[in-house]
């Protein structure tokens, strides 16, 4: 029996669905990146990797107290918002 692929594992559906997340999924996961940020205790000046970043939404946060963030996604459309 061979398994199928999640569809989500795959870059089409981000692409196309890039702009709708990012005006209505950031706001949503804005809380979920607020309290991840505060369980790091991070250190100013410190670097940031944000994996799977999506339009940014933990990255852009990050940013003021960080040294350099980079952010990295798989879906070039949700690199272009985050850009």
């Amino acid at each position: 029996m061979s398994q199928k692929q999640n569809p989500l594992s795959t870059i089409a559906p981000w692409d196309l669905v890039a702009c709708g997340y990012a005006e209505t999924t950031m706001h949503i996961l804005a809380h979920y990146a607020e309290e991840a940020i505060a369980a790091c205790k991070l250190k100013r000046g410190a670097s940031i990797l944000d994996v799977a970043c999506g339009p940014g939404t933990l990255a852009l946060m990050v940013a003021r107290e960080a040294g350099t963030v980079h952010g990295i996604d798989f879906s070039e459309a949700m690199l272009d918002i985050f850009r």
